[in-house]
């Protein structure tokens, strides 16, 4: 395992004032980045790299902004409409992340509200008013629209994407996304026009 280790407060500018990237006092949130992905050939040069002069200094850390950027890119491009920005509820907020943190590892619905104070039953319908949408509503539209926005970067594989966000199989992947979107991810992966309709009109 490698660990990238950078001060994130210095990427903060990249994502907009409101973003879930950033919690309610500016502190990035602490994210899994990249685990799905192979690696490789990402990080070789930052493995070989002797450390000797400060301009190998200089290049790694310009190879890591490069590495973090491709990791995050994901995450900047999805939107949900006002489902990612602060409720106004820390509680909300909260369930939002516990949410969103680990898309391969989510806490049950009584483990989140444990972890809010709450009854799972005052979870959900406090959840459902604060966002139209019952929790778990709400995490299969996220899955599918941060799936959608990976499905533009074609060095991933659908199985990588099905898995990053949280489908157990790439086939139940391909069976949601469908339903959802009228065709497969291969499909939308492979129409250009399909991918500006959603982007342009913000489609869920």
């Amino acid at each position: 395992m490698v660990v990238i280790k950078y001060a994130t407060k210095r990427i903060g500018f990249a994502f907009p004032p409101q973003s879930r990237i950033l919690s309610n006092n500016r502190t990035p949130w602490v994210m899994r980045l990249g685990y799905q992905e192979a690696n490789e050939s990402w990080i070789s040069d930052l493995m070989n790299n002797p450390f000797s002069t400060s301009l190998d200094c200089l290049s790694a850390e310009a190879r890591t902004l490069d590495v973090l950027a491709r990791w995050l890119r994901p995450l900047a491009e999805v939107s949900l409409d006002d489902t990612l920005v602060s409720s106004k509820c820390p509680a909300m907020d909260k369930v939002i992340h516990l949410l969103t943190a680990d898309l391969a590892n989510i806490p049950s619905l009584e483990e989140m509200a444990r972890m809010v104070g709450m009854s799972h039953t005052r979870l959900n319908r406090t959840f459902k008013k604060t966002f139209g949408k019952t929790v778990f509503s709400w995490l299969r539209d996220y899955r599918l629209a941060r799936a959608r926005s990976l499905l533009k970067d074609r060095q991933r594989s659908i199985t990588d994407i099905a898995f990053l966000c949280g489908f157990s199989s790439a086939s139940h992947f391909a069976q949601t996304f469908r339903q959802r979107y009228s065709c497969t991810p291969i499909e939308f992966r492979n129409n250009d026009k399909l991918q500006e309709v959603y982007c342009e009109y913000g489609i869920n």
